[in-house]
């Protein structure tokens, strides 16, 4: 019985969590993108409030993530999404 414990437990440990794949394929591209330590912070802070824009970020040509985060930071993609969920 503790060998089936112990060996689910093994199987609980290798299986990743989807979302801490994404937070740090997102973080690592924002390093491979030149972002600074406290851009990458800002940024992380509003993953933390809309993790949906984790997923944008790579639905979208390498050539726009730069200026998606950028955009992130002075506020533009709340109205942006705000005004395409009307539709």
């Amino acid at each position: 019985m503790a060998e089936i414990i112990e060996r689910e437990a093994k199987v609980q440990e290798d299986v990743e969590d989807p979302m801490q794949v994404l937070q740090k394929k997102s973080i690592d591209e924002l390093t491979r993108l030149g972002f600074t330590g406290t851009e990458l912070i800002k940024a992380a802070s509003a993953f933390v409030k809309a993790p949906s824009q984790m997923t944008m970020l790579f639905a979208l040509l390498e050539t726009l993530r730069r200026e998606f985060i950028l955009s992130m930071f002075i506020g533009n993609y709340c109205y942006l999404f705000t005004y395409t969920a009307a539709y």
